[in-house]
């Protein structure tokens, strides 16, 4: 006869699936919750093979999403800075909120993969017409070099 699974019998069932899919250790797994590690691995191995991936995606989803909701909110505070020196015609700090924005959307590019190798080349206007001189921006680095 088989023998009944000691974490699928266990009071703390759902704290141990969700601190499998968290990533932690069988073997701190195990010590918290006063089960053998053998018996936390074979659990993961017969019960949550196809959960935990589809969990750890899930996790991945909801932080890319907070994420983005950060980036939109520094991009959107970015772009009120901008008006407002603009709107005092503080050209200076105009131009390092144009910068951050920039910044913003190169991170939010990387991030995306939508970097590009080569040189973009923008012009860019003072809020009275008159252009800035035009420069390359730099290349963005491949994200795997930053690491």
């Amino acid at each position: 006869m088989p023998r009944t699974c000691s974490v699928c019998s266990s009071t703390d069932r759902d704290a141990i699936e969700l601190a499998l899919i968290a990533g932690t250790s069988y073997r701190d797994i195990a010590g918290q919750f006063h089960l053998s590690r053998n018996a936390v691995q074979r659990h993961a191995a017969a019960h949550l093979r196809a959960a935990v991936p589809e969990a750890r995606a899930a996790q991945e989803t909801e932080r890319a999403d907070g994420l983005r909701g950060r980036l939109e909110d520094l991009y959107q505070r970015a772009e009120r800075i901008l008006a407002e020196t603009e709107r005092l015609g503080r050209h200076n700090v105009s131009l390092s909120s144009i910068r951050e924005l920039r910044s913003i959307l190169e991170f939010a590019a990387r991030l995306a993969g939508l970097a590009s190798a080569e040189p973009i080349r923008i012009q860019l206007f003072l809020s009275d017409g008159t252009p800035v001189e035009e420069r390359p921006l730099r290349a963005l680095p491949d994200v795997e070099e930053e690491r």
